[in-house]
């Protein structure tokens, strides 16, 4: 007989620290009336771009602070990516339940909790039965990579063969200098290919005489596109999310339209939408070495639409 041995650690996951908005008590009723009485003079005032998109921000964040604060969150536990979105819904009520027999002590209040404790529990058993068999069919020709995906199902301690890089101080450093160096380093490389990959063509069959001009962007373009938001897109470093921008469209649409238009005057683009939040997510290999990470860069949402303005106005010159 062939026999296996597994050795098994009780791994403590570290907990995350982020930072987070209070939605639970998040009325968007409520908020709507609050903009309602907003008076954005001291936005029109302004002829600089950069000071009148500071006033627009600070203005619509105390708004949104007064409706769901700003809050310091751990998050402990392993991830459980087995765990879609109907288990979390039936999580939800079976909790609320809990909250509810313990206020009213009522037997049948206990007893729906039981039947919905034991429905969540049988259907987290199937979901993570299901996403293990999955992972495994997916390499069940190659050993090395089912071994792989047991460490994921039994995971261990990797400690790091460097200590000191997994500093957060030490790690945004050595980030910071490794993308900062990036695009020269792509230059460099690239410059060989310029006389054969992007070689200018020697007849341009296409040639217009008319010069593209960037013209004021309407309130309806700028209405439109808050309503396409998605809701679930990351929040960038204005700390404006997409969702409560989404909800109050109706009453921000007019300051931020001139806002908008103000790059088209002054030929400047605000600086706070040249910022993005920079997550590096680990590929493989050693985590020492930055190559080995993809950075993802987080744009403020805002700074989206005066691009799809652009994008916009130059299809239709060209279809003209």
């Amino acid at each position: 007989m062939v026999g296996c041995i597994r050795k098994l650690h009780n791994v403590s996951f570290s907990p995350k620290i982020i930072n987070c908005r209070i939605y639970p008590s998040y009325n968007p009723e409520a908020m709507k009336e609050d903009f309602k009485s907003v008076n954005w003079s001291s936005v029109y005032k302004i002829c600089d771009v950069n000071q009148a998109l500071k006033c627009f921000n600070g203005i619509v964040k105390s708004v949104f602070d007064s409706h769901a604060p700003h809050i310091v969150k751990k998050i402990r536990g392993k991830p459980c990516p087995w765990i879609n979105l109907d288990i979390r819904k039936l999580m939800t009520t079976r909790d609320r339940m809990l909250r509810k027999f313990r206020k009213t002590k009522r037997e049948e209040d206990w007893n729906l909790y039981k039947k919905l404790r034991n429905s969540c529990n049988n259907k987290m058993k199937h979901a993570k039965g299901e996403y293990q068999k999955d992972l495994l069919n997916e390499n069940v020709a190659s050993p090395e990579g089912s071994g792989k995906r047991l460490r994921i199902f039994f995971p261990t301690k990797n400690k790091p063969k460097n200590p000191s890089v997994c500093n957060d101080q030490n790690l945004r450093g050595i980030f910071s200098e490794y993308y900062a160096k990036a695009a020269p380093f792509l230059k460099e490389q690239a410059f060989p290919l310029i006389d054969s990959v992007w070689r200018r063509p020697d007849v341009i069959e296409h040639r217009t005489e008319r010069v593209f001009m960037m013209k004021n962007i309407s309130r309806v373009f700028v209405l439109n596109e808050l309503k396409q938001l998605k809701r679930n897109k990351a929040t960038g470093v204005d700390e404006l999310p997409p969702e409560m921008l989404k909800d109050v469209r109706e009453y921000i649409a007019e300051p931020l339209c001139y806002i908008l238009n103000l790059p088209v005057k002054t030929l400047t683009v605000p600086l706070k939408w040249k910022i993005a939040r920079l997550i590096p997510i680990h590929k493989s290999g050693s985590i020492n070495q930055p190559k080995n990470f993809r950075p993802i860069s987080v744009l403020p949402v805002l700074s989206k639409l005066l691009e799809k303005a652009v994008h916009w106005q130059y299809r239709n010159f060209l279809e003209e």
